[in-house]
């Protein structure tokens, strides 16, 4: 066998091999993987008007943000279902916020997941669902996505939320 065929048969069983662990990557419409991400859905009866996306990226950044929040990182729910946040955790992670205010207490959120848009934005992937009728509650959901700095191509100063329902 010739050197050059050799070497174009190990190309073609490298490609193979590669293709088949990409496979296993979920990938966006802009061709970009997603990013890994541990997702989190805490409901509040704090009640802003409007939606607010915050990309947290320190331990005074999120304690800055629970102050104008009713202390959510400080509540019950926040710290049993995502933990104490502190320096080290911010040092490998940021934590992606997005508060949505619910118009009915029937309204229900879930994060998903998070993708790229075609234009390279981060975006959180969000779905809503409504639960009965007439519901008078009102509150707001705090939508939430740890993820690992190693896993996004650079730190966003902000993020979308697409919600599907």
């Amino acid at each position: 066998m010739k050197a050059g065929r050799k070497v174009g048969w190990m190309a073609a069983v490298g490609c193979i091999l590669a293709a088949s662990i990409l496979a296993g990557c979920r990938q966006t419409a802009a061709g970009a993987e997603e990013p890994k991400a541990t997702l989190y859905t805490i409901h509040a009866s704090f009640v802003q008007m409007e939606e607010e996306q915050t990309v947290l990226t320190s331990k005074e950044a999120l304690g800055q943000f629970s102050e104008t929040h009713d202390g959510i990182a400080e509540s019950e729910e926040f710290q049993n279902e995502v933990g104490k946040l502190g320096e080290e955790f911010f040092e490998e992670n940021i934590l992606l916020c997005a508060v949505v205010p619910g118009g009915s207490g029937a309204e229900r959120y879930q994060t998903e997941g998070l993708s790229y848009a075609a234009d390279g934005t981060l975006q959180m992937n969000v779905t809503k669902t409504t639960e009965g009728t007439g519901i008078a509650e009102m509150s707001q959901w705090y939508l939430l996505a740890v993820v690992p700095r190693d896993g996004l191509k650079s730190i966003p100063d902000t993020f979308s939320v697409v919600v599907g329902e």
